[in-house]
């Protein structure tokens, strides 16, 4: 019950802390990743977090706390990862998405998400860092 009245920084924080690195291993496989990128993710994702909940512009922000993308071809989960996927909002974006997708398979955020841009194709992608073909890639198709 205690993590239903946890801050998203707070659940952060305690999975970093946690001391048993067997649990920690075991958290981050149920994932689908491992424990370094997991930790990565959190962090960003936070940091995303705050800046939602302070209502600061996110859709060109150089992010500071980079996600970690796999590049290995068994964790890998996106074709095309550059410079700017880390450095914008879409390579956390699609960290969150990998992580939706273990949790819950069935989730519409993608196709949400997708929708949305649909909805506004005057918005430019580019200073998100989403690239050219980013709707090709298997974690959004």
């Amino acid at each position: 019950m205690i993590f239903e009245i946890l801050t998203f920084g707070q659940l952060t924080s305690l999975f970093e802390n946690l001391k048993d690195t067997d649990e920690k291993k075991i958290i981050a496989k149920e994932l689908g990743t491992v424990v370094p990128i997991l930790e990565s993710w959190l962090k960003s994702i936070n940091y995303i977090r705050n800046c939602c909940a302070h209502h600061s512009r996110l859709w060109n922000r150089k992010i500071p706390l980079k996600p970690t993308v796999p590049v290995r071809r068994e964790k890998r989960f996106l074709a095309i990862v550059d410079e700017e996927t880390n450095k914008r909002i879409y390579g956390i974006i699609s960290c969150m998405v990998f992580l939706i997708l273990h949790v819950n398979p069935k989730t519409k955020f993608k196709d949400r998400l997708k929708t949305l841009f649909d909805e506004f194709p005057k918005i430019n992608k580019d200073y998100m860092g989403f690239h050219e073909k980013w709707k090709e890639e298997s974690l959004w198709d």
